[in-house]
Formats: C-alpha cells, sequence, structure tokens
C-alpha cells in the first residue's frame, strides 16, 4: 500500500551539527563532560545522536576551506 503524502514530521526541527577533525573521545570518552559538557547532558537525556565517520585520505577539506576564506578578501 502505497502512498504519495509525506507522513507527520515526528519532531518540530532538527540541528544537525557537524565538527571537521574532531575526536570523538572528546564527545563521547570518560572526559567529555570536561571537554563538551553540553553536548554530553543533551546526549545523555536522549535529545540527541552520535555519528561517527571515518573518513580515509585524500580527503578535500582544505581546499575547501581555502576557497571560503579567499573569496572573503
Amino acid at each position: 500500500n502505497f502512498s504519495s503524502r509525506a507522513p507527520a514530521p515526528i519532531f518540530g526541527r532538527v540541528v544537525l551539527l557537524l565538527i571537521d577533525a574532531l575526536r570523538a573521545d572528546f564527545v563521547l570518552g570518560s572526559n567529555a563532560r570536561k571537554f563538551m559538557p553540553y553536548t554530553t547532558d543533551v546526549m545523555e537525556r536522549g535529545s540527541a545522536h552520535s555519528f561517527i565517520s571515518k573518513a580515509r585520505a585524500p580527503t578535500v577539506t582544505m581546499p575547501r576551506i581555502k576557497v571560503r576564506t579567499q573569496s572573503l578578501f
């Protein structure tokens, strides 16, 4: 049974936080409360979920950062 109508939203809004080159143990490790207390609180309440992505070289992060910063000047 297929319907073309979208289901009702579960949440009113979604915030996606993407931090390049952040070590997972800073957010998920034993010292997470010390390094990122707010993020730790939100995850402990169940209001946030973590996802770890591991990139392999070569990545294109640096060229993209350079383009964005050079276009400002």
